[in-house]
């Protein structure tokens, strides 16, 4: 109808059965070689697909990469408690479903 809103949900075929055996559990090796699941097609698009992709996707990727490297290069992480079990709140973006605290230390004098 006129003046319908229609929003789509990109993160929706993130939790499909369908692509993705157990698809609530943390599993990184899905994204491995051998497996590759967020290969198939429609499975994973963060940054939307064809002509309506985000244009600084390859940008994003680079900084978070760098911003990685630095904080492994300079600090030691400890996840606190130390028995915390994460769960993922899916909207509206992906995040831990409680609170994640770090104790955060600098390493003095990284190779």
């Amino acid at each position: 109808p006129a003046k319908t809103v229609l929003l789509i949900c990109q993160t929706a075929p993130h939790y499909s059965e369908d692509l993705y055996p157990n698809p609530l559990k943390f599993d990184i090796d899905r994204y491995l070689p051998d497996r590759a699941e967020h290969l198939q097609p429609g499975a994973y698009a963060p940054y939307g697909l064809g002509t309506h992709m985000c244009l600084g996707h390859r940008w994003v990727e680079l900084q978070m990469a760098v911003n990685v490297l630095l904080i492994a290069y300079h600090l030691e992480l400890e996840v606190v408690p130390g028995n915390y079990k994460m769960g993922i709140n899916p909207f509206p973006t992906l995040a831990p479903n409680k609170k994640l605290k770090f104790r955060v230390a600098q390493i003095p004098n990284p190779v």
